[in-house]
């Protein structure tokens, strides 16, 4: 099952990437084969999921790290969770609602991630949780009925939790000021790699980083995280599914564009 929700992640990859390529005129990229999805580079046919993990799995994302998305770099020297507020009857008694910082240190430098999270009060704890990738800002996460673009009453009446985070605190929607937060601070190094990281591996960053406070949530069914993303969001939320393992399901909403 692993398996299978892998290569549907990389399958929609090539499809998005490929697609929607509207901008760039085709004629001039020439003749070119995709590789097979199931035939290692050395041309070893993928038969098991022992295969995909230890060969394919890696070379795939290899591929898209070098020419596509850039590398997400793994290490940081400390993280932490803070609860900067706590209403525990929003949503007219329907929820409680968290703030919650997670600070991430790496050389001494730190960036904040802001979390809003909305938890439903009348059902059996762990929930799963749909967390949103918000390239439109902060005014579009209020948690009304009439909010089409961030539904959290109607998630929390479904059962679950919703959560979501702004993706200035990480990389911010924009063509050259993306720099400005995760990498300035934290990976600097990254801006001067051909496949260093860029904005929406950035975005992905936060939402693994945001999964490791879930983790330490009794109210949160960390093992059932569906990531969700719209246009360059979704892309994000592809490319976070397809890394960490610790999404269920990513959801990806008109995700045309690059970025």
């Amino acid at each position: 099952m692993e398996m299978k929700k892998e290569i549907l992640y990389l399958l929609l990859f090539t499809l998005t990437t490929t697609l929607f390529a509207q901008n760039y005129d085709e004629t001039k990229a020439g003749s070119y084969v995709l590789p097979e999805l199931l035939k290692a580079q050395n041309g070893k046919e993928i038969v098991s999921a022992e295969d995909w993990d230890r060969i394919r799995r890696p070379e795939i994302l290899k591929l898209f790290e070098d020419n596509v998305y850039g590398q997400v770099p793994k290490d940081f020297d400390k993280i932490e969770f803070k609860v900067l507020e706590q209403n525990y009857k929003a949503l007219n008694g329907k929820a409680t609602y968290k703030q919650v910082a997670v600070d991430v240190i790496r050389n001494k430098k730190v960036i904040t991630v802001q979390v809003h999270l909305f938890i439903p009060n009348k059902i059996k704890k762990p929930v799963p949780v749909f967390l949103t990738i918000n390239h439109r800002g902060l005014d579009t996460m209020q948690a009304s009925p009439e909010n089409e673009f961030w539904p959290a009453e109607e998630i929390v009446n479904s059962g679950y939790a919703i959560a979501g985070f702004d993706v200035k605190d990480v990389a911010p929607d924009h063509k050259t000021d993306y720099v400005n937060q995760i990498l300035t601070k934290l990976y600097p190094e990254q801006t001067l790699q051909p496949n260093g990281m860029r904005a929406l591996g950035a975005w992905g960053w936060g939402v693994s980083r945001i999964i490791d406070y879930f983790e330490t949530d009794k109210d949160i069914d960390a093992s059932k995280v569906i990531v969700v993303g719209h246009s360059r969001g979704g892309k994000a939320a592809l490319w976070c599914g397809a890394q960490d393992r610790r999404v269920a399901i990513a959801v990806s909403n008109e995700s045309g564009n690059s970025g």
